[in-house]
């Protein structure tokens, strides 16, 4: 399956089928409706949804690029592509990075659903980085950006639409009834995936700040480790001394016995010399 004539890395499409599992029934039902293979031999109802889910996800190793009618199942289902589709190309590229460091490859995997080329390419090239080393640092800084961002989109978000007032014209189109719809589901979704986010992203600072204390004992162990290695190392260099200087006095004393050994082997011979001088020689009186 590829999206822009370019194969969608395997993480990717592992990722868009963990999404269509969770895909709400009232969208998959939708999706169904509108291609009609996908729920062939299926009563459209939520209790068939499992069955059909099964079916869209099977179509992501189908054919080449990824039908647009998948691509907005997909693109609802993301807790990332919504709220990214609201932002200009600017500021979704600028916050991207942030994303991924605290979300991983399902950030770049929902920007690549984007109806902008220039946000998928973008998310193309997160995607080819492979496995990022995060810093704690980089992560909290990561995490003021998304929440700074995420209170500004509250404060511009723009409440539901309300149904029309007894006083509007009677008579509006359905058409202009169906845009109001969608336009209320859609800020409606984009709503609820920004309270998924800030949820998302009050659970990762405080796994963070653990992470922060966690670092900091780690780091008042190592201190102590380099301590005690030092002091090892002392002792080591005494012992080591120590060993020397006993070697060296066990081979002076070697030296002094292999002395006081001749010595005596000397006064020996002087005894020996001496007596052999002093005794009687035969005929000689007494």
């Amino acid at each position: 399956m590829q999206i822009d004539g370019q194969d969608i890395p395997e993480a990717v499409l592992r990722h868009y089928r963990e999404l269509i599992d969770l895909a709400e029934p009232d969208l998959v039902l939708d999706f169904a409706r509108r291609v009609p293979s996908a729920a062939k031999g299926f009563r459209l109802k939520p209790a068939s949804a499992p069955g059909i889910r099964s079916r869209i996800a099977a179509m992501l190793g189908q054919g080449r690029e990824l039908p647009e009618d998948l691509r907005i199942l997909l693109t609802f289902s993301s807790p990332y592509c919504a709220p990214i589709c609201s932002l200009s190309e600017e500021v979704a590229i600028g916050i991207l990075p942030s994303l991924r460091i605290l979300h991983g490859t399902a950030a770049p995997a929902g920007a690549l659903l984007d109806p902008r080329a220039a946000i998928r390419a973008e998310a193309r090239k997160h995607l080819g980085e492979g496995e990022l080393e995060v810093t704690a640092g980089a992560e909290l800084e990561a995490y003021d950006m998304v929440e700074s961002l995420v209170g500004a989109l509250e404060d511009s978000l723009l409440p539901p639409l309300p149904d029309a007032p007894p006083s509007a014209p009677p008579d509006k189109s359905e058409e202009d009834d169906e845009t109001s719809a969608m336009e209320r589901a859609v800020v409606q979704a984009i709503s609820e995936q920004i309270d998924r986010l800030k949820q998302e992203n009050a659970r990762l600072k405080e796994e963070l700040e653990h992470a922060h204390v966690r670092a900091q004992r780690v780091k008042a162990l190592e201190k102590k480790a380099e301590a005690a290695e030092a002091q090892a190392r002392e002792l080591r260099r005494t012992l080591d001394q120590e060993r020397n200087a006993r070697q060296d006095a066990e081979a002076e004393v070697r030296k002094l016995r292999e002395q006081l050994g001749a010595a005596r082997e000397q006064a020996q011979r002087a005894t020996a010399e001496i007596e052999l001088r002093a005794a009687p020689r035969g005929g000689e009186p007494l």
